[in-house]
């Protein structure tokens, strides 16, 4: 499953409800992704037979399409190469959407006290933002204005912010209550990024990985969709 990290989330509810069912399904073993599918619970083997192509639906930019043909994760649920299912597409998706994986409880120690370590003398409520990412970027990244806006009208209200920007291409606010994962890891762990997401009172973020992994995890998560005004 050579997909990026969002995908792979996603792809690990859909090997949970097929769980349900009574299938067992195996997930290559992926040297480029160390511990991302420990930590989703996935069960992983060091042989395959085929990839799975995870294509978007035809009709995923169509305003009046259905949730089972516009979203990707519903598209393809249930689809070749997944084991056909003696259930309607609809009862598929509600039992996925319904998959409720924490991550929590399979990072491991070492994670949280790296995590914890870079929070050291953090005060107040965090919220960890993602704005910008490293491909389609004219479609899905914020601007500098906004960004630094957003930062300032956080720290303003009394927020500790946390940039998920491992990238290092995130305008950054000059502020001692702004810290970014670069100035701790370059390139962050998996199951450190997991930890920290754990630890903040929101995660907002882009079309991006760090925003799909929070859905496996406690914190609360707002997808920003556009430059906000």
């Amino acid at each position: 499953f050579p997909h990026g990290l969002g995908d792979c989330v996603h792809f690990a509810h859909v090997i949970t409800a097929y769980r349900e069912y009574g299938w067992a399904i195996s997930v290559r073993r992926d040297r480029g992704r160390p511990g991302l599918w420990e930590l989703l619970g996935v069960d992983l083997t060091d042989k395959y037979t085929i990839t799975h192509p995870w294509l978007h639906s035809p009709s995923w930019s169509s305003e009046s399409a259905s949730i089972l043909d516009s979203n990707k994760v519903a598209f393809n649920a249930g689809r070749a190469p997944l084991p056909s299912l003696a259930v309607g597409r609809r009862a598929l998706w509600e039992r996925v959407i319904a998959q409720k994986i924490r991550v929590e409880e399979t990072i491991p120690a070492w994670a949280w006290l790296e995590t914890s370590e870079f929070l050291e003398g953090v005060r107040g409520p965090m919220v960890a933002i993602h704005l910008n990412g490293h491909s389609s970027r004219s479609s899905k990244d914020i601007s500098i204005k906004t960004a630094l806006r957003l930062q300032s009208q956080l720290v303003e209200a009394g927020f500790f912010v946390i940039l998920l920007d491992e990238d290092g291409i995130t305008a950054r606010l000059d502020s001692e209550r702004v810290r970014s994962i670069r100035d701790r890891w370059s390139p962050m762990p998996i199951e450190c990024l997991c930890a920290l997401i754990s630890q903040v009172g929101l995660n907002d973020g882009i079309d991006r990985g760090p925003m799909h992994i929070s859905c496996a995890t406690s914190a609360r998560t707002n997808r920003v969709r556009s430059d906000p005004t």
